[in-house]
């Protein structure tokens, strides 16, 4: 329980002149002043004046500085703190009863009078002060410090009518704003009012004030749930978490590009390895050469080491020029991505710095607020737990206007635990992402010139700076491969000899020079860009090739110089060596129409089956199987028909939908190279038969060919 110095300190004292409060008035904006000093205050003004706290506009009764109510609560209050501090010295007394100058023992509400010894044991017993002894106070219990509001306004006595002072108030007027009113009134001035005796008020009073008391708690209870200083600490440990959950991504996404670089350059070193690993084979050979004929061809030697290495060096040109600019690429994509952890950084502290800002408004409004409820539930508890009426009559009405204005702030005060939470932009997290590739419209339609009359493209293959188109002849057992450079012009074109009416090509190159080729139904053989020059086996004799299967689509692995070939109608892939040596069956799970492999995943279309899939491998082994979206081409039948990777991973598929009436749509799809999520679709102008990607300086570039005219069109593959 609180001692009246701690009450008196925080609550009785005048903001005016410091001192208890003499006989304290409410404005109008609920601040409290005495009445002597609100007389001053109003002295320079002749109607208005402001506050002296808050500086609200105050206008003045007609009744002068009288016309605000006085605060009961306070003014008991400071009796008692009053009487406290008396009863601590020996200071003598004037007696109320015996008019004698004597030490005090008790305090009389009804006399407004201290009693003596003599007097407080004989007061209450007279005519002239019968009932008086329950509205007596003994000093003994202010000396202890242990009286409460409620048993204080127990010694108060009723209150008097102000129109008839020597009548007691028995009734309250609810017309004219709970004026406390005799039963004489009633046949006067208050003659056709709501009058209510007053216990039955109060009881209404009480009743009122215990519902508003609990929606104030209730939304306190809300909005108090946590401190300013609370959410300040857990801001700071959001805005750490969020912090630390970006820089994971971030670094994981660092060292996957970190990894990719690594992978390029060590590839760049084995390319360098296998360099000078052909240079010292080719030069072991010509050593040999050398000392058997050392005098004969010591000058052919040199002539012809200088244009091995030429060769070699050419070779590998482009090879190490697309492993630069891949460098170049990943480099760019690290400073990239630390300036993407700049700025999320930067926004994260401007946010927090905002929100530091707003929370140290708000801690002001906070303590403002808490101070203005505890003053309200302590007027609200003095007067629930009084058990006098007019205590509940004559103070609820400011209570209940100052707790209605409590409320509707506490309804507009935010959710302390909504300011902690710190809001990571989307933005920044899409941007760790890695860019896409984005295809460009048709750049270049290439002709195909010496495939006019009975030829039909049947393939085409990009690699590095060359493209090599390969078709059948519809009449003759003839297959032709012809040769384009990086820019579209023609340098070569050999017709090769089938062994079959059903001859159809496929080609993909195995390496800048060497394209590795079958042509149906079991011819495999390697093909060299530069002179023509074709060796040749039948699959039939080298492997386990069943007899009287077709080669139904090729591809290659440069990681590892293997040639992976499929068949048609089966789920069978035969792997081989760049020496057309036999190595094992990759068994799929799905017919195979056409197939390409980016590292340890092998995409293939099931053109009868009508969709695509995923198979990761190790070895000869499946590790999983995954299938690939379709594009919506509404209720048609959608099937792919060619498939391709770019040097990034990024998968491209040719589809067709098929129409029972009109014009077959071909739809180019491309997917993402994380997880193959398809990105974006393409319908296509040409009746298209098979799509490649070619590896060039300048960028990759995406070749399609077309299906019923002799012709390609060449697309950018643009970060």
């Amino acid at each position: 329980m609180a001692s009246a110095e701690d009450i008196g300190d925080k609550i009785c004292r005048c903001a005016i002149c410091m001192e208890y409060y003499g006989e304290p008035k409410i404005l109008p904006c609920y601040h409290r002043f005495c009445k002597r000093c609100l007389e001053g205050l109003f002295q320079g003004y002749r109607i208005h004046t402001p506050c002296p706290i808050c500086t609200a506009k105050i206008k003045l009764p007609q009744e002068g500085v009288d016309g605000f109510p006085t605060d009961r609560d306070i003014r008991n209050l400071v009796e008692m703190i009053q009487h406290g501090e008396n009863s601590k010295d020996d200071n003598i007394r004037k007696c109320c009863d015996c008019n004698n100058l004597l030490k005090v023992l008790a305090y009389c509400f009804k006399c407004y009078g201290f009693l003596c010894m003599t007097c407080y044991t004989s007061h209450g017993t007279n005519d002239i002060s019968m009932g008086h002894r329950r509205h007596t106070l003994s000093m003994e219990k202010v000396e202890s410090k242990n009286i409460s509001m409620e048993e204080l306004d127990s010694y108060g006595s009723a209150p008097r009518c102000q129109r008839h002072p020597y009548n007691i108030s028995e009734l309250c007027c609810e017309t004219c704003n709970k004026l406390l009113i005799c039963a004489l009134c009633t046949r006067t001035d208050h003659k056709d009012h709501n009058c209510l005796n007053i216990e039955k008020f109060a009881k209404l009073e009480r009743e009122r004030l215990t519902l508003i008391m609990q929606s104030l708690e209730n939304v306190t209870h809300s909005k108090f749930a946590i401190t300013p200083s609370e959410v300040t600490d857990k801001l700071f440990e959001n805005s750490e978490i969020e912090k630390e959950k970006f820089l994971e991504k971030y670094s994981k996404k660092v060292q996957i590009v970190r990894s990719e670089i690594s992978r390029v350059q060590q590839r760049k070193e084995e390319i360098e390895k296998e360099k000078e690993s052909i240079k010292q084979r080719a030069f072991s050979i010509f050593r040999d050469q050398r000392d058997k004929l050392i005098q004969e061809i010591q000058y052919n030697f040199e002539q012809r080491q200088a244009e091995k290495e030429k060769e070699i060096n050419e070779q590998f040109q482009s090879r190490e020029n697309i492993t630069k600019r891949n460098l170049k690429k990943l480099n760019t994509e690290l400073r990239r991505l630390k300036n993407v952890r700049d700025e999320f950084e930067k926004s994260i502290e401007k946010q927090l710095n905002v929100l530091l800002k707003n929370l140290h408004e708000i801690a002001i409004k906070f303590e403002n607020l808490r101070r203005d409820f505890d003053e309200v539930k302590f007027k609200a508890s003095s007067i629930l737990g009084s058990s006098s009426n007019w205590v509940a009559v004559e103070r609820t009405s400011d209570i209940y206007k100052k707790g209605d204005e409590l409320f509707k702030e506490l309804q507009r005060f935010p959710v302390l635990e909504t300011m902690s939470r710190i809001k990571v932009d989307g933005r920044h997290l899409n941007m760790l992402k890695k860019p896409n590739i984005t295809i460009t419209d048709k750049e270049l339609t290439i002709p195909v010139e010496a495939m006019r009359g009975f030829w039909t493209i049947t393939d085409i293959a990009g690699g590095e700076d060359f493209i090599v188109i390969a078709g059948e002849h519809s009449l003759k057992r003839q297959s032709i491969i012809i040769v384009f450079d990086e820019f579209g012009s023609f340098i070569r074109q050999d017709i090769l000899t089938a062994r079959s009416m059903c001859h159809l090509r496929f080609c993909n190159f195995l390496s800048k020079f060497k394209v590795a080729s079958v042509c149906q139904p079991n011819e495999i053989g390697i093909y060299d860009v530069r002179n023509g020059s074709y060796m040749k086996e039948n699959m039939n004799e080298i492997s386990s090739w069943p007899s009287g299967r077709n080669a139904s689509c090729i591809t290659t692995n440069r990681l590892n110089n293997s040639i992976l070939v499929g068949a048609e109608s089966s789920r069978e892939v035969y792997i081989f060596d760049e020496n057309l040596t036999f190595q094992y069956i990759l068994a799929l799970p799905e017919i195979i129409s056409a197939l390409t492999i980016y590292k340890t995943d092998i995409f293939i279309c099931d053109y009868e089956g009508q969709n695509a899939y995923k198979a990761t491998v190790d070895g000869s082994e499946i590790i999983t199987v995954s299938e690939l979206q379709k594009p919506e081409v509404g209720k048609t039948h959608c099937r792919p028909r060619s498939v391709c990777t770019d040097i990034d991973g990024f998968l491209y598929i040719l589809w067709t939908s098929e129409k029972l009436f009109g014009r077959d749509r071909y739809i180019l799809a491309q997917y993402c190279e994380r997880d193959q999520r398809l990105i974006e679709t393409k319908q296509l102008d040409i009746y298209a038969r098979c799509l490649s990607v070619m590896e060039s300086e300048k960028g990759d570039k995406l070749l399609i060919a077309a299906w019923d005219s002799p012709l390609f069109n060449v697309h950018s593959l643009v970060d």
